[in-house]
C-alpha cells in the first residue's frame, strides 16, 4: 500500500524525469499509487492553504516527495509535516549548486543566504535522491542524511519517444536542447560552431530551451531557435530533427559532480549520434565512433 505525494515544484524536465516517469511506472507495475501537485508551494499561499496541503498530503500518503523545492516555503512545509507526523519526506536534488560556477545565468539566484536554507532544510528531510554517485557522496558528506544515487529514466515503450527521425536530405541539423542550468557551457561550442557554420553552407544549428546572447553573430539563415524548452508532452518531437546533437559540458564541479548523463540518454534513444565535451559524466556513456565522439578541444 505505498502511496506517493510527489510535490514536483515545476514540471521542467528534471520534474519529468526524476519524478513524473518513475512515478508513473510504479503505478503501472502496481508498485505504488501516486498523486503529483505543481507549483504549489507559491510564496503567495496562506497560511491556511498551506496547512491544508499538508493535512492533504499527510493523510493520504506513505511517502511525500519534493523535488526542486529551494525556497522558505518548501521549508515550512516539511517542517510541518515533521511536526504532525512521521511520515518520509524525500528531498530529489537536482543541481549541485553549491558549487555554481561564475558566469552562470543561475549564479545570482543562488545567493550565500539561498545556498545556507537549501542545507539547512537538506538535513531535516529523511533521505535525499540524486542523479550521481558523486553528488550523492557530497551531500552525505555534506549534511549526513541517507542519499540514493537513482539513474534517469526513460520508458522506451512511451510513445512520445517514438517519433520518426526528420530527413534533412542535402542538409546537416547540429542540435542542441537545454534550460538555463547550462547556459555556461554553450560556450564551449561558440567558436567551434562559428568556424563550422562559415565552413559549410549546408549546415545548420537548432538551439531548443537556452539563447545565448552569442547565437545573433551567427548566420541568421542558418540558425534555427526555439525557447519554448518545457513544452514536455513534445519534448522528444524537437529534437527528431537533429543529425548530430551536441553535448557541450565546461570541466567544473558543478558538471561534473551534479550533471547526469542525460543528454546523451536522450540523443540515444532518439539514436542521434552525440558530439561530447570529454568529461564526464558523458565519457563513461559515449562509444567513440559508434554512439558519437568525445571532443577534447575546440579542435575536436
Amino acid at each position: 500500500n505505498l502511496r506517493i505525494y510527489y510535490m514536483d515544484h515545476e514540471p521542467f524536465a528534471s520534474g519529468y524525469y526524476r519524478c513524473i516517469l518513475p512515478g508513473i511506472a510504479m503505478q503501472q507495475q502496481c508498485m505504488a499509487e501516486a498523486v503529483f501537485r505543481e507549483n504549489l508551494l507559491r510564496p503567495e499561499f496562506s497560511n491556511e492553504q498551506h496547512a491544508k496541503l499538508v493535512t492533504e498530503a499527510i493523510n493520504w500518503a506513505n511517502v511525500l516527495v519534493l523535488e526542486r523545492q529551494y525556497d522558505p516555503e518548501a521549508e515550512k512545509f516539511v517542517e510541518k509535516v515533521l511536526e504532525r507526523s512521521s511520515k518520509a519526506v524525500v528531498w530529489e536534488v537536482d543541481d549541485y549548486v553549491h558549487d555554481v560556477p561564475e558566469g552562470s545565468p543561475i549564479k545570482k539566484f543562488w545567493t550565500p543566504d539561498r545556498v545556507q536554507s537549501m542545507t539547512s532544510l537538506m538535513k531535516k528531510v529523511s533521505a535525499l535522491t540524486v542523479s550521481t554517485p558523486r553528488m550523492k557522496k557530497k551531500f552525505e558528506d555534506l549534511t549526513g542524511t541517507p542519499t540514493y544515487c537513482i539513474p534517469n529514466y526513460i520508458d522506451f515503450g512511451n510513445l512520445r519517444w517514438k517519433y520518426a527521425r526528420v530527413d534533412n536530405k542535402d542538409k546537416v541539423k547540429i542540435g542542441y536542447l537545454a534550460g538555463p542550468t547550462h547556459g555556461i557551457d554553450l560556450e564551449v561550442i561558440r567558436e567551434p560552431l562559428r568556424i563550422v557554420l562559415q565552413r559549410n553552407p549546408n549546415v545548420t544549428f537548432k538551439c531548443v530551451g537556452y539563447q545565448p546572447e552569442w547565437i545573433s553573430e551567427l548566420p541568421p539563415d542558418q540558425v534555427e531557435q526555439d525557447a519554448q524548452y518545457y513544452d514536455l508532452l513534445n519534448y522528444p518531437k524537437k529534437m527528431t530533427d537533429f543529425d548530430i546533437g551536441v553535448a557541450p559540458l565546461l570541466d567544473v564541479p558543478f558538471n561534473v559532480t551534479g550533471k547526469s548523463p542525460l543528454k546523451t540518454l536522450e540523443y540515444g534513444v532518439l539514436r542521434i549520434p552525440t558530439v561530447s565535451s570529454c568529461i564526464e559524466p558523458n565519457r563513461s556513456e559515449i562509444i567513440p565512433g559508434e554512439t558519437g565522439f568525445l571532443a577534447r578541444d575546440n579542435r575536436d
